[in-house]
C-alpha cells in the first residue's frame, strides 16, 4: 500500500496482482507448473505437500487463463531484434501418411 503525499490517500497500484489472496511467486509457479506438464490436480496437491499454499485444482485453472491471456496480449506486440547469422534447419514430419515441412531455428 502506497501513501499519496499529493492527495494524503492511500492506494494500492495494480501490478496484474490487485486483490490476489496468493503471492504473485506462488501464482506464477502454479502456472508454470501446469504448462510444464502437470495436471491441474497435480499442481493443486504439490503446493499443498510442500505447504507452499493452500489452493485447489479450480483456483489454478483461473490463474492459468487470466495469466495465459495477460501474457499473450504482452508477448503479442514484442518485436524480437535479431542480429548475426541465424541457421535453420528443415526437418519433414510425417503424420498419418503426410509429410509435414517443420523449420527449427538456432540463434
Amino acid at each position: 500500500m502506497w501513501w499519496c503525499n499529493a492527495c494524503k490517500r492511500r492506494f494500492t497500484p495494480d501490478d496484474g496482482f490487485w486483490k490476489m489472496k496468493h503471492k504473485p511467486e506462488v501464482v506464477a509457479e502454479a502456472c508454470s507448473s501446469y504448462r510444464r506438464g502437470m495436471s491441474f490436480s497435480s499442481v493443486s496437491k504439490h503446493f499443498k505437500e510442500y505447504d507452499k499454499a493452500e489452493i485447489c485444482p479450480a483456483t489454478v485453472y483461473n490463474w492459468v487463463k487470466k495469466y495465459t491471456k495477460i501474457t499473450k496480449n504482452f508477448t503479442d506486440k514484442l518485436k524480437p531484434k535479431i542480429k548475426g547469422r541465424i541457421h535453420q534447419d528443415e526437418v519433414v514430419v510425417n503424420v498419418r501418411g503426410k509429410k509435414h515441412l517443420s523449420l527449427e531455428s538456432q540463434g
